[in-house]
């Protein structure tokens, strides 16, 4: 039993589990694609509904936490070798290792050319009695933990957002009660919707909502996402409230109604059934003769048919508080207001996600500045048991340092004799 947990670690710690998730998962997606067009989101709701799948994508996070563990414990212990502490040389730590001899430590004059040698390269030296040690450079571990916590955090919300994630779809409008997981809120005060000079962005969508006892007023906009009662707030699409009244002649009480519709841009079409009547009512926006955006500028005027069945009974034009009267037919347009249609998502896997974003560019900045600049090169030798071990190690310009460790190995050759 007391190798299981060490299996158990070397495989939850091994630099092929993460790659061999991945390519199960890409198997999964690929198969799927042989049956569907949507395959990505399929795939999605397999993992959220299935255990196995969920237990599998969650040993990636694991994976990269013990990663962590385990590379932060060979830092510390090859930092501590060059620092000239009695530790044994695990495997893994250095990229050669050659024996030297039966552990007699070299002459002090070839130790001396070697320090020389070395410090005029520019690296750092350390002579101890029974080692000796050189370095130089930048270490790019930082940049190595970034990242795994990227990966870490990535994952992680991934899982979190597919297991936890919920939506909530509905319309927000001028002077209504703003709708959320929570219940509803305070009325909207506001919607605004105008040109801007952005470097991504070209027009700027804002909702506004004011508490009237507080006074505090909330703003949500396109991007980046604000959050509302735990939800974050994504618009999706613009679009008209419109409250009409609407009677015929086998309808002398008419039919009185308010309903949102997704109506925007101008001749994009809405139809509205009058419900048990067999009539419709088409609504779409007027493009303005000046070329202005009347979602913009809150100056709509609908375009109309009264359908009653397959044929069009009347059609016109009507601005808000304007009416059609013709033949027993009567369409009032009481009022008109800016709508969007918006999704409220309760998804607290996001802000891990985002924070990966952040981590990664971070980690890359360190790795690519470090390796550009002062890669780190290390050198160790030690005679502290048979056979005298030397071991090196480079991140980067591997080539010259290559040259210096095996000059180094050649002069303690020659000062033994071998």
């Amino acid at each position: 039993m007391t190798k299981l947990p060490a299996r158990l670690w070397r495989l939850l710690s091994s630099g092929a589990l993460t790659p061999a998730v991945i390519a199960i998962f890409l198997l999964v997606y690929a198969a799927i694609a042989f049956l569907t067009d949507e395959a990505l989101i399929v795939l999605m709701q397999l993992v959220r509904g299935n255990l196995l799948l969920c237990a599998l994508l969650a040993l990636i996070p694991v994976n990269s936490a013990c990663c962590l563990i385990a590379e932060t414990r060979a830092f510390i212990h090859r930092r501590r070798l060059l620092a000239g502490a009695d530790l044994p040389v695990l495997p893994g730590l250095f990229d050669e290792e050659v024996a030297v001899g039966e552990g007699a430590a070299p002459a002090q004059g070839t130790l001396s050319r070697i320090k020389g040698n070395l410090e005029a390269e520019g690296y750092r030296t350390r002579l101890g009695e029974r080692d000796a040690a050189a370095w130089r450079g930048l270490n790019s571990f930082p940049a190595r933990f970034l990242y795994l916590v990227g990966v870490f955090c990535l994952f992680a919300g991934i899982l979190v957002s597919l297991t936890t994630r919920t939506s909530l779809r509905g319309a927000v409008a001028e002077g209504e009660p703003l709708p959320g997981p929570g219940g509803e809120g305070q009325a909207v005060s506001r919607i605004t919707y105008a040109k801007v000079d952005g470097l991504i962005l070209s027009k700027r969508l804002i909702i506004e909502n004011s508490d009237s006892r507080s006074g505090r007023k909330e703003e949500f906009g396109i991007y980046p996402p604000a959050r509302y009662q735990g939800a974050f707030v994504y618009p999706r699409y613009l679009g008209v409230g419109v409250a009409f009244h609407f009677a015929a002649p086998e309808l002398p009480a008419g039919f009185q109604q308010q309903a949102p519709l997704a109506i925007y841009p101008p001749g994009k079409a809405a139809e509205v059934p009058v419900q048990d009547t067999g009539y419709r009512l088409r609504f779409s926006l007027q493009a303005p003769a000046d070329g202005s955006d009347p979602y913009i500028t809150g100056k709509m005027a609908l375009n109309f048919k009264i359908l009653q069945g397959s044929s069009e009974v009347a059609s016109g034009t009507l601005p808000a508080g304007a009416e059609f009267v013709r033949d027993g037919y009567r369409l009032a347009i009481q009022d008109t207001r800016r709508v969007v249609i918006t999704d409220l998502i309760r998804d607290n896997g996001v802000i891990p996600i985002w924070f990966a974003g952040v981590i990664f560019a971070l980690a890359f900045c360190y790795w690519l500045a470090v390796r550009l600049v002062s890669p780190r090169r290390e050198l160790i030798f030690t005679w502290q048991s048979a056979p005298a071990v030397a071991l090196s190690r480079a991140e980067g310009r591997s080539r010259r340092h290559n040259e210096q460790f095996h000059e180094a190995l050649d002069r303690i050759a020659g000062d033994s004799g071998c």
